[in-house]
């Protein structure tokens, strides 16, 4: 995608992208409609789920509208995390590392402590 990942250890760069990855998915993005995005979030995209995947290009497109964000991977970090997809120490050092922050103060949908929000695991359907 660009030079920051490249000049990143291999391992960072390998996690990035899974990251990348992942949030291509439809799955994971029906996921975070579901279970991680608020009513107000999704009144702003419109509130449908296709049109909103449509017009913002996928997961990190809305991830970007959502939460200010030019940074790709750090919306790819943070909607993996949203989900329970990558831990949060693991999702600091790779957002320090690419320069971004987290728009995410847990992993919302894996917080089992949560009693609003389900468990949930993305998969590849």
């Amino acid at each position: 995608m660009d030079n920051i990942s490249e000049s990143l250890p291999l391992l960072y760069q390998e996690k990035l992208d899974e990251c990348i990855g992942m949030v291509r998915t439809f799955a994971l993005f029906e996921q975070i409609w579901l279970f991680v995005l608020t009513k107000d979030q999704k009144d702003l995209l419109g509130n449908d789920i296709n049109e909103a995947y449509k017009e913002y290009g996928g997961t990190i497109g809305v991830w970007q509208k959502l939460f200010n964000s030019e940074n790709v991977y750090a919306a790819a970090i943070n909607a993996n995390r949203a989900v329970g997809l990558i831990a949060d120490n693991v999702a600091s050092n790779l957002l320090e590392a690419v320069g971004g922050t987290a728009t995410i103060a847990n992993n919302t949908c894996a917080d089992t402590t949560n009693t609003t929000r389900p468990v949930c695991r993305a998969s590849a359907y």
